[in-house]
């Protein structure tokens, strides 16, 4: 809670205001529930320095929005939920229109949009786009938010799901990126290749899971990983050319540095944006695909299909994540209770061969 109240502080605010926020937020995503007693005004001065009269104004703020009551000789507790009035609104938010091309995340996000529009307006619902700039008050209108992947969540402690994002603790769909990754490998082997390339994000959650599949997967078909094999598409998590530029700049480099001393034969890619870099790169350094080098990309987008060669891309079901993000929006919004305290739905993914990939030329 101090992380919290400092943090809010810093904006100006009283701290009563900074610590009403925090419970509020605590309140509405569950951290505390429909009957849980509240700090005692001695716990609460003793936890972070402040006066009763702070503490009965936190209270006083908490009680006019009826999200705690006051029982007689017993303490403060949370109150009954009570169901918010539906406006029939909820968010997606995405990345700032200039910016998905230059991130070079626009097939991907409009994939995952499209699954939440159809879902949203299967439900009766209307889909609001908004970006990363959405002002806090307008989000609290909405009945949830959707968040998409690469993008900060909102400030605001309002309903939310997150779509694919790694390692948030709040309600989530996923996808089994560890299993794409896995196929992909696999299906390389079974072509006869030994030495695969992984040209993979820098950006830890994601970098992580990705990364030991690739490692486990080529050990359990008894070929030792050699970390040479491995580059990063950025230092840091930043997109000043997009995956496509910065793709063909790293592997332009990796081809002009030790690419040839590696003897790697397939290489692996982040996404279908990275594959389109790097089929550039070795188009540029004479490099025939899937002669020379078999390339796989990874998500199934529209890119894959106008590329050429047509890629052999792990097919991520963006539709359908975005379809259950609404339904598992819709559930918190009208507190449906299933008894299985799910957090994290993973949806399976899929390797759809394209002519990208063949056998070995040695």
């Amino acid at each position: 809670m101090p992380t919290a109240i400092k943090q809010l502080s810093s904006k100006g605010e009283p701290k009563y205001v900074a610590l009403a926020e925090w419970l509020r937020g605590e309140i509405e995503t569950g951290g505390l529930k429909p009957g849980d007693r509240l700090p005692s005004f001695a716990e609460m001065r003793a936890a972070h320095n402040v006066s009763p009269t702070t503490i009965e104004r936190v209270h006083h703020v908490l009680e006019g929005d009826g999200l705690i009551e006051r029982r007689n000789g017993s303490g403060i507790y949370v109150a009954p939920a009570k169901k918010k009035a539906a406006t029939g609104l909820i968010g997606f938010l995405a990345s700032e229109a200039p910016q998905a091309d230059q991130y070079g995340t626009h097939f991907y996000h409009a994939q995952l949009q499209e699954g939440a529009r159809k879902a949203a307006k299967q439900h009766g619902l209307h889909l609001m786009l908004l970006d990363s700039d959405a002002d806090e008050a307008a989000l609290r209108r909405l009945d949830g938010v959707l968040v998409a992947p690469n993008v900060a969540p909102p400030s605001t402690r309002s309903l939310r799901v997150f779509l694919n994002h790694p390692g948030v603790e709040e309600p989530n769909v996923s996808v089994d990126e560890a299993g794409g990754v896995r196929a992909a490998v696999e299906h390389l082997v079974s072509l006869g290749h030994r030495r695969i390339a992984y040209l993979i994000s820098a950006h830890e959650p994601y970098q992580t899971p990705r990364l030991r599949a690739y490692q486990k997967t080529l050990r359990e078909n008894g070929i030792v990983p050699n970390p040479h094999w491995v580059r990063h598409l950025f230092e840091v998590w930043a997109f000043p050319t997009g995956f496509v530029g910065a793709a063909n700049a790293r592997m332009g480099q990796w081809l002009r540095e030790d690419w040839k001393q590696l003897g790697c034969t397939a290489l692996l890619c982040q996404n279908d944006q990275t594959a389109l870099g790097a089929l550039g790169a070795l188009s540029e350094a004479g490099c025939k695909v899937p002669g020379d080098v078999s390339v796989v990309g990874f998500d199934g987008t529209e890119a894959a299909d106008y590329s050429h060669p047509r890629l052999t891309t792990v097919q991520v079901p963006l539709h359908e994540v975005g379809t259950c993000g609404v339904e598992f929006l819709l559930r918190l919004i009208n507190g449906v209770q299933d008894g299985s305290n799910m957090r994290t739905r993973v949806l399976p993914t899929k390797l759809r061969i394209g002519a990208s990939t063949a056998p070995p030329s040695f």
